[in-house]
């Protein structure tokens, strides 16, 4: 089994971040600024055909190559790390329990957990956090994360073969949470309710933020891949070309907008159209038991916001489409925007294309400044309980 690397997600911080993904891997190291954040290395580079599957790193040593080339290639010396674990078994949410001391929670949990893990207690790793809540004397608030063994342990063995040492390994979401909310210096993301929409290759990967407090996720296996597949049959090619297809040809429209897109477009357009509407469908299912969740604690009901990132986020009029559809703002990520990250030493072009793949690995080079305190957050969130039932 691996090491227990999960226990440290909520520990110390580290010096690279590190995001493996299905199609890119990436890099990023920043430094406090005034009140700003500077990324003195950044990179990234293909995922080699098959290295992962369904999120997990199935040939550590080819990525760790690609890794251990993109850190000479930056010039960074790091030899600490802190990555991000994506599982479609992952859980990460808020539970309540009766309240216990810390060392009877620490016997506890594993008992406490059973029931919110689609896996066995040794089949995976767990972590917690004891949240500050103002509700039941009698009872705690606890922060749940767990993530199967096999979701872990090739990320770790890609990171020894690079000759990193891991440190942290975050969750997809909590990364997501950091760079999209906590890093906006905008106030008011600490009065809103928020979906955070994250389109990758093999998941779209959600979570709910209720002012500021991390609510549920939701992770279902339909994203870029399922779009390459559907122009591959369309067209009768190779996952690659179908990938370039998509990129260079397809926009995000439904049948009735169809026929306004120059005719080079529609085809392509035409065969991922069934893929957006199941992501808009499993969107559409989040903020309905969001809303009702809601109207039944007595609260404000459904999202104020939908925030959009993955590479598929770069889809044309992909914006417009959710907005269409989930009848709510939707907004793309963009991370040198939205945050005072800042990359002076890059090609302003560059970053623009590439922001929607760096929510990430931008949420875990944040996770030091901030909590060292030398990146101020927007505001502070909430500790109270949510008025929401956890799914």
């Amino acid at each position: 089994m691996a090491p227990n690397i999960l226990d440290r997600i909520f520990g110390e911080p580290t010096a690279v971040a590190v995001d493996i993904g299905s199609t890119f891997i990436k890099l990023m190291e920043c430094r406090p600024d005034g009140d700003r954040l500077l990324v003195t290395r950044m990179g990234m580079a293909p995922t080699p055909p098959g290295a992962l599957l369904n999120g997990a790193v199935v040939d550590a040593l080819i990525v760790g190559e690609v890794l251990r080339d993109l850190l000479r290639s930056t010039g960074s010396n790091a030899r600490l790390a802190v990555t991000a674990v994506t599982d479609p078994s992952l859980v990460a949410t808020r539970i309540q329990i009766p309240r216990r001391d810390t060392e009877s929670l620490e016997k506890a949990m594993p008992f406490e957990a059973r029931s919110h893990i689609p896996f066995g207690a040794e089949e995976g790793q767990l972590a917690w956090q004891v949240l500050d809540s103002a509700g039941d004397p009698t009872q705690m608030e606890v922060l749940l994360v767990a993530a199967r063994n096999e979701a872990i342990e090739g990320r770790l063995q890609a990171l020894e073969v690079a000759g990193l040492m891991p440190t942290v390994m975050d969750a997809v979401q909590f990364a997501l949470l950091r760079s999209q909310v906590y890093a906006n210096p905008d106030a008011r993301s600490f009065d809103r309710t928020v979906l955070l929409l994250h389109i990758g290759a093999s998941f779209t990967e959600m979570a709910v933020v209720w002012r500021g407090c991390f609510a549920f996720p939701r992770i279902v296996p339909i994203a870029g891949a399922s779009m390459d597949q559907a122009i591959a049959a369309a067209f009768s090619v190779d996952a690659e070309e179908a990938r370039r297809i998509k990129e260079s040809r397809a926009a995000a429209c439904g049948p009735e907008e169809l026929y306004a897109l120059p005719e080079e477009q529609q085809q392509a357009s035409q065969a991922i159209s069934p893929v957006l509407e199941e992501i808009v469908r499993d969107t559409q299912t989040s903020l309905n038991f969001l809303a009702s969740s809601f109207e039944m604690a007595g609260g404000e009901a459904g999202a104020d916001e939908v925030i959009v990132s993955g590479g598929v986020s770069r889809l044309p009029r992909l914006r417009e489409y959710l907005e269409a559809r989930l009848s709510t703002s939707v907004r793309v990520s963009d991370v040198f925007r939205d945050t005072r990250l800042e990359a002076p030493d890059y090609d302003p072009s560059f970053l623009a294309d590439m922001s929607p793949y760096l929510s990430v690995v931008a949420g875990l080079a944040l996770r030091e400044p901030m909590q060292s305190g030398a990146y101020a957050l927007a505001g502070v969130p909430e500790s109270r309980p949510l008025p929401v039932t956890p799914a």
